[in-house]
């Protein structure tokens, strides 16, 4: 099961997003729910260090991204890739909903 959460401020923008787990839908290396989660998080953590130049506090490991943007959601652009990432996420489910969980969360 792959475990993403999705942690957002009182004005609805994501602040934090956490990917953990593996999917276990095939073996490894022939996993296409593993392979999607992970080009999905991967390129929209690209997009916000590459294109958008945003200085993101990140960590990588095998089965788990985290990063986070506190105070720096007032950008359109950021909340656009961002508000993406969490449409695939939800458009995975509905395909592979026994292989990933989302967990969407206010933080103060």
């Amino acid at each position: 099961m792959i475990d993403i959460s999705i942690y957002k401020n009182s004005m609805h923008k994501t602040e934090k997003i956490i990917v953990s787990g593996h999917a276990n839908y095939a073996k490894h290396g022939e996993d296409i729910v593993c392979a999607a989660v992970s080009v999905l998080a991967q390129t929209i953590l690209i997009g916000l260090v590459e294109v958008l130049q945003q200085d993101v506090e990140y960590e990588i490991s095998d089965g788990y991204l985290e990063f986070s943007l506190e105070n720096k959601n007032d950008n359109d652009s950021i909340n656009a890739l961002l508000d993406t990432f969490e449409l695939g996420i939800e458009n995975l489910i509905q395909e592979y909903g026994s292989y990933l969980k989302l967990k969407k969360e206010e933080v103060q």
